[in-house]
């Protein structure tokens, strides 16, 4: 008990790292000691110790979440949704239904009933808990699920509650998401520049500078909009975070086919599928490829990503001017 008590402590001291631009330092102190976290949970699930299983998950889920390790968080936050009872505090129970929940979200086909369910569960528990900057968290990923502008209200209120800087700007960013899915790109926009200058981790600062660069892109600004995904591109590099880096390569591919440069778009998709980190092939990614190939000039290239994503390639694309 002693040991994993000194884990969870471990995981609650570099959760500030991870999100507050030592991403690299605090993934590589995680990674280092993921051995030991693991073996921390066995013993706490095994002993029977739900409130100390659930402790340390909570203390561990930024961590996983952005070391992309989505399996085994599903494990961790189904064993726990399976030991959490109502003598636990309701902020901590608010705290696991909410990373069941968003991990949920993020896995191939998610059961977005099931992730709205756990989600408004959570809030309900963090409210009652008074723990205003999980909530806001919380709130924030309502926004995103849901067409309900009182969430993103919500959560910035909290926010604001908080004293917490981070999660004030973060409804911006869900908030400026909305904006961008509804089509209002201005509002989107202003909402992901009060993002960028309230958020203190890199990787979410980040992030919302892919989603302001397709926003301009969007808005017909693309030189600056290839401008800021570079520039997000190169942060999520220093912070060695290749989720990252995948989905800024992404919209630069994106807005450099749109700006006519195929050859860079090419580079940018090629750059990506490098990161890909399933077994197999990325077929969006080679099929993406083909494309800006093609739009190159480059056929055999074109072919070459073809070839990979297709048992064989149809005799009739083996003509150049099929591939323009």
């Amino acid at each position: 008990a002693r040991h994993a008590a000194w884990y969870e402590s471990f995981a609650e001291r570099i959760r500030p790292w991870i999100t507050a631009g030592r991403t690299e330092e605090g993934l590589a102190a995680f990674r280092s000691e993921l051995a030991n976290l693991r073996a921390a949970l066995r013993h706490l699930s095994e002993s029977g110790d739900a409130s100390g299983y659930c402790r340390l998950l909570a203390a561990m889920r930024r961590s996983l979440f952005i070391s992309r390790s989505y399996s085994e968080s599903d494990q961790y936050f189904a064993h726990a949704l399976d030991i959490l009872t109502d003598d636990l505090p309701p902020g901590l129970r608010g705290q696991i239904l909410m990373g069941a929940g968003w991990n949920l979200s993020r896995g191939h086909g998610a059961q977005m009933e099931r992730v709205r369910q756990l989600l408004h569960q959570a809030v309900d528990l963090l409210a009652e808990a008074g723990d205003d900057r999980h909530l806001s968290e919380a709130y924030s990923y309502l926004t995103v699920l849901e067409d309900d502008p009182d969430h993103a209200r919500r959560a910035l209120e909290a926010g604001e509650r908080s004293g917490d800087p981070t999660a004030t700007a973060r409804p911006h960013h869900y908030l400026g998401i909305q904006m961008f899915l509804a089509g209002s790109y201005e509002e989107a926009l202003g909402h992901f520049r009060e993002a960028m200058k309230g958020l203190r981790s890199a990787h979410l600062t980040a992030f919302a500078m892919i989603w302001a660069a397709s926003t301009l892109a969007r808005m017909g600004k693309t030189d600056e909009a290839i401008d800021l995904a570079e520039s997000a591109f190169d942060v999520f590099m220093e912070i060695a975070d290749t989720g990252g880096q995948e989905t800024a390569l992404q919209t630069m591919c994106s807005i450099q086919l749109g700006l006519g440069r195929a050859d860079d778009a090419l580079e940018s998709m090629e750059r990506r599928i490098e990161l890909w980190p399933f077994e197999g092939t990325d077929p969006g990614g080679h099929a993406i490829a083909a494309h800006a190939a093609a739009r190159a000039g480059r056929p055999a290239r074109s072919l070459e990503h073809l070839g990979l994503i297709t048992d064989e390639v149809p005799a009739d694309l083996l003509h150049e001017d099929s591939l323009n």
